[in-house]
């Protein structure tokens, strides 16, 4: 399923979850998925409570974002120049 999940969402920015297990089965599979399918399938995960402080304008430090296990540095990039 994480494989399906992460082959789908190819090109959008990051995938939000509302449930902490699908984040972490998200983020800590990533690499194992990507190997199996011999093609990169990292994207940044976030908990649907991070992505609303986000849009309120929340810091990322705030958010915990430096905790998550698949935060790319081209939405980091992002988030710092929205803020």
């Amino acid at each position: 399923l994480v494989a399906g999940i992460l082959e789908a969402a190819q090109g959008a920015d990051a995938i939000a979850t509302v449930c902490p297990m699908c984040q972490m089965n998200l983020e800590a599979f990533q690499g194992a998925v990507s190997r199996s399918a011999n093609k990169d399938l990292h994207i940044s995960i976030l908990y649907l409570p991070q992505l609303i402080g986000l849009a309120m304008g929340l810091d990322a430090a705030e958010l915990g974002l430096q905790m998550n296990l698949a935060f790319d540095a081209e939405l980091k990039r992002k988030v710092v120049a929205a803020a």
